[in-house]
């Protein structure tokens, strides 16, 4: 059945409104949660104190304690003070470590009328973290169906009428998906959680939580399974809680990024102030006729010799562009440079349209791979000039995809396909340096294949190697988010079939011990 995203949006009537800034974390924490009383439409923001970090961490233990703040004695499962709580833990969000992006959920169970904790996976932990909350408690009963919207990008929290959706989550998470996310690439940044039409008729009802997976184009959904938390959320009349992820995901780490502690001891303060000086002169015209960031990096890199902390800082300031998004920029490219006394560089507008053609177009071809999709695979720096082109419905082709990017030379030949091991090897070398890593087939099966077929060629392989190398170039192939990945997928694929005979040589008789 075709849905009408825009007719059940217009239906929607906002009850209550809440804005709030979003909050870098500290350590792990935003030091505050969220408090949604559905039965009295408030909405307000409390902090989380340092006695609740030092005697319950987070995650399951934060929502205990909000619990005990909220039920007394008679509380049961349907009571209105029996408050369904989430929370992902300091550790949410971060890339240091897998698992992270767990959601720890707690409610009084529908089925035994004590404490129940489920714990389940999707985006909701990671983005509710990143929009600045360490918890999410929902209390009371609506008066009508309703859905709360965490809306990260505007900072602002309601609680709408929300009378055209489905019940059922699965048809729910894809409504909501489409009719909150700004296009086709914002989908991946809105999380739904829902309950469904089964949680209204048993004491199990499940939780599903909601992530849109890219390729197959479509939420697919992830249960918190235990105790009955669902029947809970339905019984609150609560159709569906909904968060906007902000554009850039802020994911953070454990340790700093390389960009944190690049050149802030390289010279004393005077030098620094005037190296600041220079690049704002330099800058200035540039400013002026709306420059985008990469020409103004390219502009630092000619007259300086390359980019300093200081320019980094200086062009920050004037763009609104993050340190670390431009650090990610200069580091990315080959024409830009940390270091003074790099020669021969490439320009890198012809740079960047190269790597776009890459990422854009199968070689050989010129049908454009999912443009669709390209604000979230394109290289760093690439989508802003491009993105007039992309959302223009101008037909794509690479000699548009350059001109977008101010590239005059001739386009890059392609590279003669590997013959010899020692040849496959270096060309899978090459090409997992050239990958964005936006991607993990890209990023990691390129560095993994790097490292097999290196083994290879200086002898000391396996056949088990040549085949996890085969299986390898099979997921690039079939999984890479962009045409580069694809290729490269082809590339490992080919070089293989025609070093057959070499490889087979290099590894007879050298089995997995």
């Amino acid at each position: 059945m075709e849905r009408d995203v825009a007719k059940m949006r217009a239906a929607h009537k906002v009850l209550a409104r809440f804005d709030f800034e979003p909050k870098r974390l500290k350590e792990g924490y935003a030091d505050r949660w969220l408090r949604v009383d559905l039965g009295t439409n408030q909405i307000e923001v409390r902090p989380v104190t340092q006695e609740m970090k030092d005697l319950w961490v987070g995650g399951k233990g934060f929502d205990l304690w909000l619990t005990f703040q909220e039920v007394d004695g008679s509380t049961r499962w349907d009571s209105p003070n029996n408050p369904i709580c989430f929370s992902s833990g300091p550790l949410g969000g971060t890339t240091s470590y897998p698992g992270s992006g767990k959601t720890l959920v707690t409610a009084i169970s529908p089925m035994t009328d004590i404490m129940i904790d489920c714990n389940v996976g999707g985006y909701f932990g990671p983005y509710l973290k990143f929009a600045g909350f360490d918890a999410l408690m929902v209390i009371g009963k609506a008066a009508q169906e309703v859905l709360l919207f965490i809306d990260a990008t505007r900072g602002q929290v309601t609680i709408e009428t929300a009378p055209e959706e489905s019940v059922d989550s699965h048809v729910l998470a894809e409504e909501l998906t489409e009719a909150f996310a700004d296009d086709v690439a914002d989908r991946r940044n809105i999380a739904v959680v829902a309950a469904g039409r089964g949680a209204q008729h048993t004491r199990m009802g499940v939780l599903n939580f909601s992530f849109y997976d890219w390729r197959r184009r479509v939420a697919r959904l992830k249960q918190a399974g235990r105790g009955g938390v669902g029947t809970v959320f339905r019984d609150k009349r609560l159709k569906a809680l909904v968060i906007k992820n902000r554009g850039i995901t802020p994911a953070w780490r454990v340790s700093p990024s390389k960009a944190e502690g690049f050149g802030t001891g390289d010279c004393c303060p005077a030098e620094r102030d005037s190296e600041r000086a220079a690049v704002v002169t330099l800058i200035a015209p540039l400013l002026g006729r709306s420059a985008p960031v990469v020409d103004l990096l390219q502009a630092v890199q000619d007259s300086r010799g390359c980019v300093s902390r200081a320019a980094l800082e200086e062009i920050s300031r004037a763009t609104a562009t993050t340190v670390g998004a431009l650090f990610e920029i200069v580091t990315f490219y080959r024409a830009l440079s940390l270091e003074c006394g790099a020669t021969g560089l490439p320009r890198l507008r012809e740079e960047l349209a190269a790597v776009a053609c890459r990422q854009l177009f199968a070689p050989g071809s010129v049908e454009p791979h999912a443009p669709e999709l390209a604000k979230s695979f394109l290289a760093p720096g690439i989508y802003p000039l491009l993105a007039s082109l992309l959302d223009g419905g101008e037909k794509l082709s690479p000699a548009t995809v350059r001109a977008a990017l101010g590239a005059t030379g001739a386009p890059a030949a392609a590279n003669p396909a590997p013959d010899t091991a020692m040849s496959l090897a270096s060309a899978v070398r090459r090409t997992a340096s050239d990958s964005c890593g936006k991607c993990t087939p890209c990023r990691e099966g390129l560095a993994a294949a790097d490292e097999l077929l290196e083994r290879v060629a200086a002898g000391d392989g396996t056949r088990a190697d040549l085949q996890t190398a085969a299986e390898l170039a099979e997921l690039l192939g079939a999984t890479s988010l962009c045409a580069f990945g694809m290729a490269a997928g082809e590339l490992l694929s080919a070089g293989l079939d025609r070093c057959r005979d070499e490889l087979g040589r290099l590894v007879a008789g050298r089995e997995v011990k």
